[in-house]
């Protein structure tokens, strides 16, 4: 939340600093890694943020498909390969991948068109 918005406004040492101190936080109680994933974005700490998201897919943390594609902060990660590893764990498709559930050519994903029909 707050350390998003932080960095997002050209503020990052107030970013780290709330990151950091959730880093502290979860030595003593639970702190998602997803949580800790995004805000590692955010601050641009990549390496760190892709460990967590690993980790994250480990302890199948269940805000990770969130955490991967609804959020802005995540997004900068998408190109790295291990971003796809992570992806592959969790059986989701490639982004360049097109899935056609039909043999019809001009179907596309999602295209319920003729459904049902005799």
């Amino acid at each position: 939340g707050q350390a998003v918005v932080y960095a997002d406004a050209s503020k990052p040492n107030e970013a780290r600093a709330i990151r950091d101190e959730l880093v502290r936080r979860s030595q003593r109680e639970y702190v998602q890694p997803t949580t800790l994933a995004m805000l590692s974005a955010a601050v641009g700490a990549r390496d760190e943020a892709l460990a967590l998201l690993h980790q994250a897919c480990d302890e199948h943390d269940p805000f990770l498909i969130f955490a991967l594609y609804g959020v802005p902060t995540t997004a900068r990660l998408r190109e790295d390969p291990r971003f796809a590893e992570i992806r592959e764990r969790m059986g989701l498709p490639s982004s360049q991948s097109r899935r056609v559930s039909s043999t019809d050519p001009g179907r596309q994903p999602g295209d319920d068109r003729n459904q049902g029909a005799i």
